[in-house]
């Protein structure tokens, strides 16, 4: 992911941007375009089931499937626990990432998830669903549920704002599976494989 992430986040940056976009003091967050197979319908329904003192964050561009979404939050009573945001700028998100008490990825489908990766490396625990890419972003230190299973979201998150030792070793798991898609450690293992099938490249 865009070395932005690697960078440290202050506690000042993070109200700062807290402030800006007036975001709540605790929130969960989604990153990405409002696309119908990025099941945002999953943590709408999941919301229901949660207490009342669970936010949302939604960051991403808007599309017909939002206005949708956007029906379902309205009949099931959730339009002041979800908080949409549009035209981020790459500077503020690694603030809004850090913030954040769990990322959520609930796709049905994802060539690779690059907003899992710039979770893990701000620091902020991780669930996603099972299947796709997301086992590999995500590594091992990430809870995977159904994609089709709010009550199954749910309980994850549930279990790990309850636990925040659980919350703070999925943390530092997360930190370690990061290092393995840094640039300097992709570029070596990808001349490696080409040393493997005999390929020589130029000094």
């Amino acid at each position: 992911c865009n070395p932005i992430y690697h960078d440290e986040i202050t506690e000042q940056q993070v109200e700062e941007v807290r402030l800006k976009y007036e975001l709540p003091k605790r929130y969960l967050l989604t990153v990405g375009d409002m696309e119908e197979r990025k099941n945002f319908g999953l943590i709408v329904d999941a919301m229901a089931e949660l207490s009342d003192d669970v936010e949302l964050v939604v960051v991403g561009r808007a599309t017909s499937y939002t206005k949708r979404m956007k029906r379902r939050i309205k009949t099931l009573g959730l339009e002041e626990r979800v908080h949409f945001l549009r035209n981020v700028p790459l500077e503020d998100r690694p603030a809004i990432y850090k913030g954040a008490e769990i990322f959520v990825q609930p796709s049905i489908y994802e060539g690779f998830s690059v907003e899992i990766l710039e979770a893990l490396s701000v620091g902020v625990p991780v669930i996603a669903t099972r299947g796709s890419s997301h086992e590999e972003a995500g590594g091992d230190g990430s809870i995977y549920v159904s994609s089709k299973d709010c009550g199954e979201l749910a309980e994850a998150i549930e279990r790990l704002r309850g636990e925040p030792l659980l919350a703070l070793q999925m943390v530092e798991r997360g930190y370690q599976h990061v290092k393995l898609f840094r640039s300097e450690v992709a570029a070596y293992n990808l001349l490696k494989s080409y040393r493997r099938i005999g390929i020589t490249l130029a000094e």
